[in-house]
């Protein structure tokens, strides 16, 4: 298996690749008395950034995610938006070409959860963003191609605008959703359809 170039069978391949990965799990831990600016640093240089650099590519990301007033604060004084944009710039401190990110909304009130999807957008503009999560209406606001993967299986791969396009003239299961939350149900339900 390959990532861009990497061979994933060989312990090599395996660290080259994990300089072109960033990934924000769904949940992650950061050291309440750290530093933000330490933080960010430490994430750099676990993943490879010269000891030179480490400040100076912290600083940089942490005023991408709208941080850098805040590189002084300790980590618990941080609201629950701010953790995840730090997870965030943890993810991004050694410029990876592709970021992984698993329901980086979840549990943001709905002001933060926009703020972050625009901080997203942004990101997405310079690298390859994969967004694994639930809520439907972050792909709508964020994704061009969605996949669907139920019971373990890739049920759908393509352009979020062909997913949406099968409800079109499809009667509705319920009309209480967007269009891409009504699609989804209704693939799920139904599966894609004949002809």
């Amino acid at each position: 298996m390959l990532v861009g170039d990497s061979d994933l069978s060989s312990p090599a391949g395996r660290q080259a690749a994990r300089r072109v990965i960033g990934y924000l799990p769904e949940r992650f831990s950061l050291v309440a008395g750290m530093r933000v600016c330490d933080t960010v640093a430490y994430a750099a240089w676990l993943n490879g950034v010269p000891y030179a650099e480490f400040f100076h590519v912290a600083r940089c990301t942490l005023a991408r995610v709208g941080l850098a007033e805040r590189e002084r604060s300790r980590v618990c004084a941080l609201s629950g938006g701010m953790r995840q944009r730090l997870g965030i710039a943890a993810a991004l401190a050694h410029d990876p070409a592709v970021v992984i990110m698993d329901e980086p909304t979840v549990g943001l009130d709905p002001s933060q959860r926009l703020q972050l999807r625009e901080m997203i957008h942004e990101i997405s503009r310079d690298r390859t963003v994969v967004l694994s999560t639930h809520l439907v209406e972050d792909v709508a606001h964020l994704c061009d191609e969605v996949a669907i993967i139920d019971d373990g299986q890739m049920q759908f791969s393509g352009p979020a605008h062909k997913l949406t396009s099968m409800i079109d003239n499809a009667p509705s299961d319920s009309a209480r959703g967007s269009k891409l939350e009504r699609a989804y149900d209704h693939f799920l339900r139904h599966g894609w359809p004949e002809g």
